[in-house]
C-alpha cells in the first residue's frame, strides 16, 4: 500500500498525545504545503513545541482493502525531509537522535484519551520513543544525517522498520495507519512527511 504525501493529505487527519494539561505542546502544525529548496515537491508538515519532554505529533487515516477479521504481518518504511542534524545537543536531548519516528496500524482508532493519572495518551499501546509496543514500530530518527549543528539544510530521508508486526484487520476489512513523531527533545521538532509504504501479508 504506497502513500504519496506530494498528492495531498485527503482523508488524513492529526492530533497529540503524551502530555498534561500543565505542558500541552504548544507551536503545534499540521500542513499540506511545498517542501523547502533544495528539494521539490509537496509534504505534510508535521511539529509542534514539546513541552512535556516526551510528546507525540501524529496523523493518521483508515484504510480498507483488507480481507475481513484477518491477522496480517506488516512492514512499513516512511520518507520523510528534515533539516534537523544528527549528532547534536540540545534541551533534553538531542534535536535529532532524541527524537524518533515510529508508524502505527491497528483495527481500533487511534485516540488522544485523558489517563486516570492525568496524562493524555493514545488509547492504544504503540510503545514509547525508542521502544516498540504491540502496534507501533519505531522506524528511525528524526536526524537526517548531516554533522553541521549550526546550519541547517533540508535533507530527505527514507526509514524503515526492522521488524514485522501482527496486527488483525477489523470485521469489515479496515486498519488505521498512522504515523508521528516522538520527541524528547524539550524543544521544537518538525519533520515533513513525503510518502509511506505498508506492506502487508496475510498469516
Amino acid at each position: 500500500m504506497a502513500i504519496d504525501f506530494n498528492k495531498g493529505i485527503d482523508g488524513w487527519s492529526s492530533g497529540t498525545a503524551d502530555y498534561t494539561a500543565e505542558t500541552k505542546p504548544t507551536e503545534v502544525k499540521f500542513a499540506f504545503e511545498p517542501l523547502p529548496a533544495p528539494l521539490s515537491g509537496n509534504g505534510y508538515f508535521i511539529g509542534a513545541h514539546n513541552n512535556s519532554d516526551d510528546v507525540l505529533v501524529y496523523v493518521k487515516k483508515q484504510f480498507a482493502g483488507f480481507a475481513p477479521s484477518t491477522k496480517y504481518k506488516l512492514s512499513f518504511d516512511l520518507r520523510f525531509a528534515s533539516d534537523i542534524a544528527s549528532g547534536c545537543y540540545g534541551v533534553g536531548g538531542s534535536p535529532g537522535d532524541a527524537v524518533h519516528m515510529l508508524a502505527v496500524a491497528s483495527p481500533t482508532e487511534p485516540l488522544t484519551e485523558l489517563q486516570a493519572n492525568g496524562e493524555y495518551r493514545l488509547n492504544i499501546e504503540r510503545g514509547n520513543q525508542a521502544a516498540n509496543g504491540q502496534f507501533g514500530k519505531v522506524l528511525g530518527t528524526l536526524g537526517n544525517g548531516t554533522t553541521d549543528c549550526f546550519t541547517r539544510v533540508y535533507v530527505s530521508k527514507l526509514v524503515k522498520s526492522a521488524e514485522t508486526m501482527e496486527v488483525q484487520s477489523d470485521a469489515q476489512g479496515k486498519l488505521w495507519v498512522l504515523f508521528g513523531m516522538d520527541s524528547g527533545f524539550e524543544a521544537s521538532g518538525r519533520a515533513i512527511l513525503q510518502s509511506a509504504n505498508v506492506s502487508a501479508t496475510p498469516l
